[in-house]
């Protein structure tokens, strides 16, 4: 019983400390939070690598190390210190990548650090060995073509978008970079045998013309097309050929200069019925109520005279049932103050000498048989704000 007794305890004690152990990692990774935020990396990194050495559980702890690891690298320098950094954002964000391999954002942090380290051989090699387990990712495929792209490979780079538009055969873009790439070669850097040239042309004029085929209004690939041919003009050494080329490059050209203005002139048009339709739903706001809806100050009288309308009947509200009709005529202009101070004590007393001698009239007393009020015991001024009410409602 003892022994049984003696176990439970030393398990309560280990969950305990397990649980106490979570809470202090949480609670450094809070203050590297903190510090992460304020750009403070080197204090973020001190508390991310010790939160991971109380509990090494959570896997975004490296993740959060290799971003601090970045913040403290310099571009362009060379030192050892800051070498150290490049090298250990790069192991940090490679030992998550293997956790957690569908997180993109990780993985152009990673292809950032790479190039800003000038360590592209290194994320070739990552990337090819990433392709092995996972031969269909298009993104992976597309981040090893630009690479050799940067790196000066040509050749491996053109190979690496010709795999895209395999991979991503009913994407007219695909085509349309893969053009791209054999124009720049031919007219920046132009390689030194005259066939090879003409090979990446007809390359780049098979792509730009597939993706045009696919999207017939896609006149930047037009654009390019146009730039291929005069580049294979260049290349004939037939003047009547040269001349066919420079033709339907013309062609081209023109027939791209034309969609360009339609579209132009199809945005002009859109833009001009959204500014005709919002003029539309102003005007009919405004013929609606537009003391409601001039929202541009175009009526600012009928605004006015809304407010005015809603502070008379504000006013009414707290005021005595006798004293309504006083209290509209003092806001209209028709009675002074003192008038409507000295009809007060007239329509409590009912004394008509007394209302006579404050100078109010008989007509604006409650109950009175007058023809403003005859048959219905209220005021003129009462009747009116009924009216208005209503009209409101």
């Amino acid at each position: 019983m003892k022994t049984k007794l003696c176990l439970i305890a030393a398990l309560m004690l280990s969950l305990s400390s397990f649980g106490c152990q979570k809470i202090q990692a949480r609670m450094a990774i809070k203050d590297a939070n903190a510090a992460y935020e304020k750009e403070d990396y080197a204090t973020a990194l001190k508390g991310y690598k010790s939160a991971r050495n109380i509990d090494s559980s959570f896997a975004d702890l490296d993740r959060m190390i290799g971003y601090s690891e970045i913040g403290l690298y310099i571009p362009e320098d060379k030192s050892p210190q800051n070498e150290a950094h490049a090298d250990a954002a790069i192991a940090e964000l490679t030992a998550y990548l293997k956790k957690r391999p569908e997180d993109r954002i990780a993985r152009d942090a990673l292809i950032n650090m790479y190039l800003n380290a000038n360590r592209t051989s290194q994320a070739i090699d990552y990337f090819r060995s990433y392709l092995a387990s996972h031969p269909g990712d298009l993104e992976a495929v597309k981040s090893i073509a630009t690479l050799y792209a940067k790196q000066g490979n040509f050749n491996e780079s053109l190979n690496w978008y010709q795999k895209i538009t395999l991979l991503d055969s009913r994407n007219p873009e695909s085509f349309y970079i893969f053009g791209v790439v054999c124009y720049e070669k031919v007219a920046k850097n132009p390689p030194a045998d005259l066939k090879e040239k003409v090979t990446i042309i007809e390359k780049g004029k098979d792509a730009l013309q597939h993706a045009i085929d696919m999207k017939t209004d896609y006149f930047e690939a037009m654009a390019y097309l146009n730039l291929l041919w005069r580049q294979q003009a260049l290349t004939e050494t037939d003047p009547v050929k040269a001349q066919q080329d420079v033709a339907k490059a013309d062609e081209i050209r023109n027939r791209t200069l034309e969609i360009i203005k339609q579209k132009k002139a199809a945005a002009g048009a859109k833009r001009a019925s959204h500014v005709r339709n919002n003029r539309r739903r102003i005007e009919e706001a405004q013929s609606r109520d537009p003391a409601f809806h001039d929202a541009a100050g175009l009526d600012r009288p009928a605004r006015h005279r809304h407010r005015r309308r809603g502070h008379r009947g504000d006013l009414e509200r707290f005021l005595p049932d006798p004293f309504a009709g006083a209290g509209r005529a003092v806001l209209d202009g028709r009675r002074s103050p003192a008038a409507s101070a000295a009809s007060a004590p007239a329509a409590e007393s009912g004394d008509a000498d007394a209302d006579r001698e404050a100078g109010g009239s008989p007509a604006q007393r409650p109950g009175d048989g007058s023809d403003a009020g005859a048959g219905k015991g209220r005021p003129r001024a009462d009747a009116g704000v009924e009216r208005r009410r209503r009209r409101r409602r």
